[in-house]
């Protein structure tokens, strides 16, 4: 997956995380469909992930600049595949417990 791909997915994740928190979107979001999606892409990220932590290149005596970039370029895809993986996971969790509160709320309305 190309990295302007995974930073378009994480900017969408972040819309869609901020919309979970202060808007009704979590209603969506914790449906079926929206947790499939989630969850989806969270083990997408996962397997993208450990895959990318094996096979970080080895820090060597004397690299060259070649190495030196080709190193900082895995770690960073390491870290953005991590962090795409965060965010789905905390956006899944948003949605399932502001849906959670919604329903209590509710019981205690019509009490």
């Amino acid at each position: 997956v190309s990295n302007s791909l995974s930073y378009g997915v994480l900017g969408l994740l972040t819309i869609a995380l901020v919309a979970n928190c202060f808007t009704r979107f979590f209603a969506t979001s914790d449906k079926v469909l929206g947790r499939s999606v989630l969850l989806a892409l969270a083990a997408f990220f996962y397997v993208m992930w450990q895959i990318d932590v094996m096979q970080l290149p080895l820090k060597t005596e004397n690299p060259s600049d070649a190495d030196k970039a080709a190193y900082y370029k895995a770690g960073r895809d390491v870290y953005l595949e991590f962090s795409c993986l965060l965010i789905c996971l905390f956006n899944f969790a948003v949605a399932k417990l502001r849906a959670e509160n919604e329903e209590m709320r509710q019981e205690i309305r019509k009490k």
